[in-house]
């Protein structure tokens, strides 16, 4: 996968950010700033702040050198994103105080709301074993492991 190398705004206007961008995204900003969304198949590898006033999507990871990524009015310092675990994005988030939180669709909660009550969404997955509610489980294991080998990292 080829790499796109973010210098200015101008470059990242370039993008069309209405569909996903098949190569990693290397942002070599202070600081980026936009509204809408960003979807890159690979990795985000940023040298400064990201502040998004829609969705940060990528295939691999998204890492901002040590700075924070401001999502919906909260600051990150780790977010993972898969995709093609089951039908919607997948992202285990670390926040900057270290809570762990764990978006899957639409939904973002912490693990502790997770883990009191997953299946909180029986329209769309019954926890009836089917292939969907299997899928969106495994989803949700993937975050917890990912948390939990980033925890390890941290000590």
């Amino acid at each position: 996968m080829k790499t796109k190398i973010i210098r200015t705004q101008a470059d990242f206007d370039e993008l069309d950010r209405t569909k996903i961008i098949n190569f990693n995204l290397e942002i070599e900003m202070s600081m980026l700033v936009f509204e809408g969304n960003l979807y890159a198949g690979g990795y985000i590898d940023a040298r400064g702040n990201i502040v998004a006033g829609g969705y940060i999507d990528a295939g691999g990871y998204i890492d901002a050198g040590g700075y924070s990524i401001t999502m919906q009015g909260f600051k990150y310092i780790k977010i993972g994103s898969f995709r093609g675990l089951y039908k919607h994005i997948v992202m285990p988030l670390i926040k900057e105080d270290g809570s762990e939180f764990i978006r899957l669709g639409c939904f973002t909660r912490s693990v502790q709301d997770w883990a009191t009550n997953f299946w909180n969404n029986p329209r769309e997955f019954p926890n009836n074993g089917d292939m969907p509610s299997k899928l969106r489980w495994l989803a949700y294991q993937t975050c917890l492991r990912w948390l939990e080998i980033n925890r390890e990292g941290e000590e």
